[in-house]
């Protein structure tokens, strides 16, 4: 009931996002950008233009209120984002090469390491209602269920099904998903 509750609350939030004029495009570097910013139509209350975790984070075995999902990390999406144009593999490589499905702590780390960061769980649902267009510019279908940035618990971590009905759930970081990095575009 929870999980429901949640995934409908989330939903309501970004029903007025979809409804807007929010932005999805190639820009001059041929980079896909996610454009949630106040001036593509998003709430100003929506977004920030603060990082959402620098090259020094790493999520700690005592779970904090900056990265749960009520916490600041998940609060709002970043202004503008880049897509990668693809999954991220183990070894830190975004391509189609590789093991891509992996533990949550093993996307979040490879995602790092790379130079990107796992989105934050509403980032996600934003990917999710923009997936034609992404998909549509990217040339790359997603797959099944995507690793977020958002923490439950020490346990758990957030997840949402990008190549279908784009049902979300937090979930043992145990289990074996894809991670498709972002980064955060300054201006």
């Amino acid at each position: 009931m929870k999980k429901i509750l949640i995934t409908a609350i989330l939903a309501s939030l970004l029903l007025p996002a979809q409804l807007m004029a929010q932005k999805v495009y190639k820009d001059a570097s041929n980079r896909v950008i996610l454009d949630s910013s106040s001036s593509a139509g998003m709430p100003e209350d929506a977004t920030t233009g603060v990082a959402k975790y620098n090259d020094s984070f790493a999520p700690s075995s005592t779970m904090g209120e900056n990265n749960h999902v009520t916490g600041s990390i998940n609060a709002t999406v970043f202004w503008k984002l880049e897509v990668a144009p693809n999954d991220i593999n183990t070894y830190g490589i975004i391509g189609t090469t590789g093991t891509q499905e992996m533990e949550w702590g093993a996307a979040f780390n490879a995602c790092k390491r790379a130079g990107w960061r796992l989105p934050t769980q509403r980032e996600l649902i934003l990917m999710y209602i923009f997936k034609p267009a992404l998909e549509s510019l990217i040339g790359v279908a997603f797959k099944d269920n995507y690793w977020s940035a958002t923490e439950d618990s020490d346990w758990g971590a957030w997840y949402v099904n990008l190549g279908g009905s784009g049902y979300t759930s937090d979930t043992n970081k145990i289990r074996l998903y894809y991670g498709r990095c972002v980064r955060e575009v300054r201006w």
